[in-house]
């Protein structure tokens, strides 16, 4: 992405504000001059009627273009200075002459806007990564089900051509019976990061007409939308494999204390329980290889394929941690990235649980890891997050045996998982 494609992403200049900041507008396209650096040099702005912006910066002491400008490999000083003052330059045109958009694509914040008057909700963004933060959700009002989501990714994870060109895609549930049809089409590809059975990726670039897009919308609402029948069998069929997923290290942990009263707590409600702990286990990095999508399994050879055999096939997950920096324990977030095989999975697990402990005891600590629990849930489609305990003002080795309060909390959750 070019200086000027980052200065004005997700901004649509608005022409009369152009021509009133001092654009010039000639065959078509507006033009803006002007000076930054005490005069030494000088920038010209150009944005065509489809919306295309380039341009160049002029060094005034030789009358050239300066390249190191848009090199990567000038990192001196000087160079950093000039490119921060050109960005400041850009940045006064942006606040002046542009308004905010939600997406990159005009097609993709045209679709946005129809899903909003089609189905009464707009995109909300749970995702606090910097690269995920543009990444819209869009979910029934009724069960916080997503049934859309847009993302910008490079080209090359749908065409796996190295095209490193970025494009707003859109991912969409669709008939598996289907996908394989409409993916024959241009601008339709299996799914970038969910599971290929269930999910496609549809490109905002123009391939598909806006109605061809909203149309297979309509489709993924229908798919992920309640289903009562389902709903109230669920309702009168008990709950009864329970996996419970211990991350601390520590000896005398507590949240293994207070774990261990959680699972009493679910075996006296009749449910059979199973626990594995993370400790002494080995378990390796994700590598990002995605060869899990064909075979169904990590090739890595370690702890976290048997215990990825014991989630797939668990009625519910509860995942305890302690809170390490205000997130979820390293070794919680490894495991979890490991888990990339259950996407294409016949997974069973519907109700996720989250018990966590931490010495700071303010209500807020434990979100950022409830949120990154959250962003692993909302891959699974036919998964959600149903509630989630946290024990803060607990910090010596062992302290939570003496915490009478928290240990009847605690089995009283359990008894409780559905």
């Amino acid at each position: 992405m070019s200086i000027e494609e980052k200065a004005f992403n997700r901004k649509r200049f608005v022409p009369d504000s152009m021509l009133a900041f001092g654009f010039e507008k000639t065959d078509g396209a507006f033009r803006y001059e002007g000076d930054f650096m005490n005069g030494d040099f000088s920038a010209a702005l150009t944005v065509s009627e489809k919306g295309e912006i380039t341009g160049s910066v002029i060094d005034k002491m030789n009358c050239e273009e300066y390249r190191p400008l848009r090199s990567d490999s000038f990192q001196g000083a000087y160079v950093n200075t000039v490119r921060a003052a050109y960005e400041e330059w850009l940045g006064k045109i942006a606040a002046e002459c542009c308004k905010d958009v939600l997406f990159s694509s005009d097609q993709a914040n045209r679709i946005a806007e129809r899903i909003a008057e089609t189905f009464g909700v707009g995109s909300d963004y749970p995702w606090e990564q910097s690269q995920y933060q543009s990444y819209g959700v869009f979910r029934h009002g009724d069960n916080s089900k997503w049934f859309a989501l847009i993302m910008n990714v490079k080209r090359q994870v749908l065409l796996k051509n190295g095209d490193g060109d970025a494009v707003d895609i859109i991912n969409l549930k669709a008939d598996p019976e289907r996908i394989s049809a409409l993916t024959e089409q241009a601008g339709v590809y299996p799914a970038y990061h969910m599971s290929r059975k269930y999910w496609i990726s549809v490109t905002l670039d123009g391939s598909l007409t806006d109605e061809e897009v909203m149309a297979l919308v309509k489709d993924s609402f229908n798919l992920t939308k309640n289903n009562k029948a389902k709903k109230n069998k669920r309702r009168n069929t008990k709950m009864s494999k329970v996996l419970v997923v211990t991350s601390s290290l520590r000896a005398k942990s507590n949240s293994d204390i207070l774990a261990e009263r959680l699972i009493a707590g679910a075996k006296d409600a009749g449910h059979e329980v199973e626990c594995v702990s993370l400790k002494g286990k080995t378990i390796k990095f994700c590598i990002g290889c995605f060869a899990c999508q064909k075979t169904k399994k990590c090739l890595q050879k370690d702890d976290a394929v048997e215990i990825a055999e014991k989630m797939k096939n668990a009625d519910t997950l509860v995942f305890v941690t302690p809170i390490y920096y205000y997130e979820m324990s390293g070794q919680m977030k490894t495991l979890l990235d490991r888990m990339n095989p259950l996407y294409s999975s016949d997974y069973s697990f519907r109700k996720v649980y989250m018990l966590s402990v931490a010495a700071d005891d303010a209500k807020t600590t434990p979100e950022k890891a409830v949120n990154g629990l959250q962003g692993w849930i909302d891959c699974f489609e036919k998964a959600r997050l149903c509630g989630s305990l946290f024990f803060g003002g607990i910090d010596g080795a062992g302290e939570a045996a003496n915490r009478k309060e928290a240990l009847d909390e605690a089995y009283e959750f359990g008894k409780a998982l559905a």
